[in-house]
């Protein structure tokens, strides 16, 4: 009886040990635990509400809507294209720094939780710099946040400015399709013109095509 006993303990032992180890490399495998890297975060403040999606392919995008203007950009390789903004606001350096937006998100996060986005495994309340809030796992990998941050940007009279959103650490998206349209976009580089993509200028339509247009360029120009 009493060996029946201990080798149930030992088959239940070995069973959670199993367990524990294969759930620790699946969470692993689908939780890359760097708040600096998130391959998905949505942010809403009263004053914007920004979309960040990154692709396996190191490009990403971003929708951004503040006030009167909702900008749509795709941050391709050293080069932009971005629908929504005015020919005034086409800086190509000031629209790479546009992602910063979300950033302090991340720095509060990685203050008042430094082993990492998969450490978190419950509902936590935190208290990082002049902000207070809770984050909240969804899934493996995916964490819902939300805080008050009554630093210097808060309007004067408030109590603080609420900041909510989702991050997702799994494993970036597919690149874009090449069939994407993406007509009307325009293409940003550090020199100008910018042309619109379906123009004469740049009759293209699709992402694929684009991408052709656009190693077709750079081999002209390597060739004189």
């Amino acid at each position: 009886m009493i060996f029946r006993i201990a080798a149930t303990i030992l088959h239940s032992v070995l069973i959670q040990i199993f367990l524990i180890t294969f759930l620790s490399i699946s969470h692993a495998e689908t939780c890359s635990n760097n708040w600096s890297f998130p391959s998905f975060h949505s942010l809403k403040t009263p004053e914007m509400q920004t979309v960040w999606t990154a692709f396996a392919n190191q490009e990403h995008h971003l929708s951004l809507t503040t006030g009167g203007t909702v900008a749509d950009i795709y941050y391709l390789r050293g080069t932009l294209l971005v629908k929504g903004l005015a020919d005034s606001e086409l800086q190509y350096d000031s629209i790479w720094m546009l992602p910063m937006t979300q950033g302090m998100s991340a720095v509060l996060l990685a203050s008042a939780f430094p082993n990492g986005p998969c450490s978190l495994t419950q509902k936590t309340s935190f208290t990082a710099f002049s902000a207070k809030g809770e984050i909240s796992p969804i899934s493996p990998g995916v964490l819902a946040y939300a805080y008050i941050d009554g630093g210097p940007a808060a309007p004067s009279g408030t109590k603080g400015v609420r900041h909510e959103g989702t991050m997702k650490f799994t494993p970036p998206a597919a690149e874009p399709p090449a069939d994407a349209d993406i007509r009307g976009y325009k293409l940003v580089r550090r020199s100008q013109p910018h042309p619109v993509v379906g123009s004469p200028d740049l009759p293209v339509t699709t992402l694929g095509e684009l991408r052709r247009w656009l190693a077709a360029k750079k081999a002209d120009s390597g060739n004189k």
